[in-house]
């Protein structure tokens, strides 16, 4: 039994080391049966540099296994960009099976295409892949790779360099030729060359069947050295060694193409036609080339019933004959048909006008065989040259001027500028002029300026002539340059005071000049900053800031107070100095030294002086706004809606007025154009939660005043206040005050469970913990300071307190009583109340039943004293009416009283008006003339004049109206007139 087993074991053992052999030999066989690299090819095999071009990857990757598994094959172009992957095509190569090719990823230069195998026909069959991208080509030629990722047997493979795109660094563009007739020269927009040569002008076809590229030159630029050059003029049918024409223009609508040639024999002359195209080839590109094609068309051709400016030059083109006479006649007035010139075609056929010794008039051009007749119109272009302004610097500032054309042609005009002892082209740095052409010239739209700096140019007087290239057109303007005023800079101020802390301002007046230098401090102080300074809004005064908080950070200290100026400090180099402190600029004299182009020419002294923090007030207001400025608050105090007191309504603001200095330089430093100044003052002071603890300056606190057994006072959150748009920081530096605007209401937020803004024990407070209606009658005790062991500004800490208490609004109607008004207008009803002076309020009165009304006095305002009054109109209303008067607008509710209309009550101040006062007028007692209005002159007696005068004090028993005196005057006028009508 033991044998057999060892029989057995021994075969097994055998067929194992049997099959491992023959394992590994299949295993072998595999690999050298995997992807293995191919070949391919690129088209284009030539792009320009710096062209982006639309390409074909073609490539076959040879002996793939037919599997399930995705592999992919990775092309990289070297020196190029991959902008985009227009299409990806992978087929099986034996049976054109699609093996689902796709874009796995495209980098900067490199394109991963991936495809299924389980559709090879066979194992082992190659697979073709195509890829066509935009890519972006350098100067280099692009060589590129295939990597090759067959995920089933990891037989990986690269394929470097299997094709190459050739870049050729010479290129062409001319653009379509509109120009007016005959065209004898085009304009070819760029060509970089690589080497040495020339730019050639074709004809087309450039390359005949029936001859040479060298039989179709009809113009060559001249000689240039390798580079880029731009708008090259080249003359047509003239100049071409070796070449003769039998023309002398182009065609309308005939096409020419533009080819870089190469300087081949060193001569330095192109020869490319007298060698019949065996030197100064063509430079190529992929086998072909290079070439740009350009359309010429007409700019110029006579139309009919179309209106021309004398002097441009027309053609007609068709219907005409080599040397066929044509005549001008005028078409109508007095000269109708009259003869004005004959034309004769040239031997291209065009017949030429010459418009410029035509007069302003209408024409007619036919030829004698009637096949012309066309019909126009010529007119004189005006033209006028301004110049703003007329005078100019030649250095510094004010070296240009803008020049005007004003004309009655529409559209571009391009002008010919030339002028006296001076070169044109050095005025203007405009896109559209053109110094190649025939004297410099400009293309200026109607009524449009182009600028002329003559920034060294030799001071004079010059008149600038502006010609239309194409037309009679003519004008000139004068323009005087002058050597700049000799510039002076001075001190606005040769004393300027500012507290240790706070913003120094230092003025600065130039004349003729936007650049000074400052020098301040010296050795003696330890310290030396110099400032450049510069006008960049050219009203002659530029501010400069120093910021005696910030010395600590250099020249960061220094800024100008416009945004539109410059003040650029560096450490003094005659004082050793880098402009830096080690803490805010030191209470001293500092020199100021001021300078002209290193010249002194002014000096003074800044004065640094102590700070303190002297007092704090309160005051209190309805309702400051949140962007409230300085101007603000003062006319708020002026106005009486600001006023001091220490018993705060609940909703109104308590205005903190703090006499400190030395504290504004720490607040423009922290302020910017995202950091309000209540942002900056809270950064600044000093809080219990803060992760600055131990670094800021200031202190600010608000804290309830009592005793509190086994508990804290309340402290104010001014961060969450301030959150709940309840604070309002107004700094004025120049009277050394900063106001601290705290509005009670901010004190909890708007919420349906209001959050307070307070904390107990440097614990913030939630919704619940506090009420609003528990700081009633609360007394808070505000402290502001500054701590010493957190800044320099104090060698001890300094504080100034003040204490507010919070009070339930109230108000009152006429005292609490009921009101009693009269059934008349100007009726005036008071009330008290502890708000704030300036509130507004809105007072009604109302009255239902039989006889009802409501009647309204808006927008009534709260007086400096508390009182307030309102004008209502009672008399539309029936006496004995009651009604019910109310304020709203208060926050408070529930002020109401009752109100009663009683009659109105006569004065007797008006019974004056009853009285016959004017009774002498009417009495003819002047019997000798027929006016009787003047009787009473004439009346030796002033009767007249008594009764009057006792009938404005009325006396107890005095009868209504009339009194007896008066009743006594009465009858002696009626006697009088009985007399006179019997006269």
């Amino acid at each position: 039994m033991t044998d057999t087993n060892t029989k057995v074991r021994s075969l097994i053992l055998t067929a194992l080391m049997v099959v491992s052999v023959f394992g590994g030999s299949i295993a072998f066989a595999g690999s050298a049966a995997a992807a293995n690299t191919g070949s391919g090819s690129v088209s284009p095999t030539s792009v320009d540099a710096g062209s982006t071009t639309e390409v074909t990857i073609s490539y076959t990757a040879q002996n793939f296994q037919s599997d399930s598994s995705s592999d992919e094959v990775t092309f990289t172009l070297n020196n190029a960009e991959v902008d985009s992957v227009n299409s990806v095509t992978v087929t099986d190569a034996g049976s054109n099976n699609d093996l689902n090719g796709q874009t796995n990823n495209v980098g900067t230069n490199t394109v991963d295409v991936g495809f299924d195998t389980q559709n090879l026909a066979t194992d082992g069959n190659n697979v073709d892949i195509e890829v066509v991208a935009d890519v972006s080509f350098s100067s280099s030629d692009v060589d590129v790779d295939a990597a090759i990722d067959e995920n089933t047997n990891g037989n990986d493979a690269t394929d470097n360099a299997f094709a190459t795109f050739a870049v050729s660094e010479t290129t062409v563009t001319i653009n379509d030729q509109n120009r007016d007739a005959p065209v004898d020269s085009v304009t070819v927009d760029s060509v970089t060359l690589e080497n040495d040569g020339y730019v050639a002008i074709h004809e087309t076809p450039a390359n005949p069947s029936d001859g040479t590229p060298a039989d179709t030159v009809i113009g060559v630029s001249q000689y240039f050295e390798a580079g880029t050059y731009s708008d090259v003029t080249i003359d047509l049918f003239s100049g071409v060694p070796g070449a003769s024409f039998d023309r002398d223009s182009l065609n309308d609508g005939e096409t020419v193409v533009a080819m870089p040639h190469e300087e081949t024999n060193g001569n330095e002359e192109y020869n490319f036609v007298s060698s019949d195209g065996s030197a100064d080839g063509a430079y190529t590109s992929g086998g072909s080339a290079v070439t740009d094609s350009a359309v010429v068309s007409y700019d110029n051709t006579l139309d009919d019933s179309t209106t021309y400016f004398q002097g441009q030059e027309l053609v007609q083109d068709t219907n005409v004959e080599a040397g066929e006479e044509l005549e001008i006649r005028y078409r109508g007035g007095d000269n109708a048909g009259q003869l004005v010139t004959q034309v004769t075609a040239n031997s291209d056929a065009l017949a030429v006008i010459d418009t410029s010794s035509l007069p302003a008039d209408q024409f007619t051009l036919t030829d004698s065989n009637e096949d012309v007749s066309v019909d126009f119109e010529i007119v004189t272009q005006d033209l006028t040259v301004s110049a703003d302004p007329t005078s100019v610097n030649n250095a510094d500032s004010s070296t240009s001027t803008d020049i005007t054309v004003t004309t009655n042609r529409a559209g571009d005009t391009m002008y010919t500028v030339s002028a006296e002892n001076l070169t044109a082209s050095d005025l203007f740095t405009v896109d559209d002029a053109d110094a190649d052409m025939d004297g410099f010239q400009i293309d200026i739209t109607q009524g449009t300026a182009v600028n002329a700096d003559f920034d060294g140019i030799a001071a004079g007087n010059y008149s600038l002539t502006f010609d239309a290239v194409d037309t009679t057109a003519s004008d000139s303007v004068d323009v005087e340059v002058s050597e700049p005023a000799e510039g002076t800079v001075a001190l606005e101020e040769s004393i300027v005071s500012e507290d240790r802390g706070d913003v120094a301002q230092i003025t600065v007046n130039l004349e003729n000049t936007d650049s000074a230098t400052l020098v301040v401090g010296s050795d003696s102080v330890n310290y030396a900053a110099d400032v450049e300074v510069t006008d960049g809004d050219g009203d002659g005064t530029v501010t400069v800031n120093l910021n005696t908080f910030r010395t600590t950070e250099g020249p960061a200290a220094f800024t100008a107070e416009s945004s539109d100026d410059s003040a650029t400090a560096t450490g003094a180099s005659d004082y050793d100095s880098d402009a830096t402190t080690s803490g805010p600029l030191a209470a001293a004299d500092y020199d100021i030294v001021l300078q002209n182009n290193d010249n002194d020419v002014g000096v003074g002294t800044l004065v640094v002086s102590e700070r303190s923090t002297d007092s704090m007030q309160l005051w209190t207001s309805a309702d400051l706004p949140v962007d409230a400025g300085q101007g603000d608050v003062y006319d708020g105090i002026e106005a009486g809606t600001i006023t001091q007191d220490n018993t705060i309504a609940n909703q109104d603001e308590v205005v903190h007025q703090i006499e400190v200095s030395g504290v504004y330089g720490a607040l423009m430093n922290e302020m910017d154009s995202d950091t309000t100044a209540e942002e900056a003052l809270i950064n600044l002071v000093e809080m219990e939660d803060d992760d600055t603890e131990g670094d800021d300056p200031f202190t600010l606190s608000a804290t309830q005043a009592g005793n509190f057994p086994n508990s804290q006072p309340l402290t104010v959150d001014f961060e969450e206040v301030n959150q709940n748009d309840g604070l309002n920081v107004v700094a004025d530096s120049a009277n050394n005050t900063v106001f601290v605007a705290l509005d009670t209401a901010g004190l909890f937020d708007d919420s349906e469970t209001p959050d307070p803004a307070l904390a107990r024990n440097g614990e913030d407070l939630n919704s619940g913990d506090v009420e609003p209606a528990d700081l009633l009658g609360q007394t808070f005790d505000v402290e502001f300071g500054l701590i010493a062991e957190n800044t320099e500004l104090a060698d001890e800490g300094e504080t100034v307190t003040a204490s507010f208490t919070v009070e339930e609004r109230v108000a009152e109607l006429n005292d609490g009583d009921d009101v009693t008004v009269e059934a008349a207008a100007d009726q005036m009803i008071n009330g008290t109340t502890n708000v704030a002076p300036g509130t507004e309020l809105n007072l009604r009165a109302r009255a239902s039943g039989d006889n009802p009304f409501l009647k309204t006095a808006n927008s009534v305002v709260v007086s400096e004293d508390g009182t307030f009054s309102g004008t209502f109109d009672f008399s539309d209303a029936s006496a004995n009416t009651s009604f019910t008067l109310s304020a709203s607008g208060l926050s408070i509710d529930g002020v109401s009283t009752d109100g009663t209309v009683v009659e109105m009550t006569e004065t007797p101040t008006d019974e004056p008006e009853d009285t016959p006062t004017d009774t002498p007028t009417d009495t003819p007692t002047d019997t000798p003339t027929d006016t009787p209005t003047d009787t009473p002159t004439d009346t030796p007696t002033d009767e007249p004049e008594d009764p009057g005068t006792e009938t404005d004090t009325p006396t107890e028993g005095s009868t209504p109206g009339f009194g007896g005196a008066v009743a006594i005057v009465a009858l002696a006028g009626a006697a009088l007139i009985a007399l006179r009508r019997e006269n």
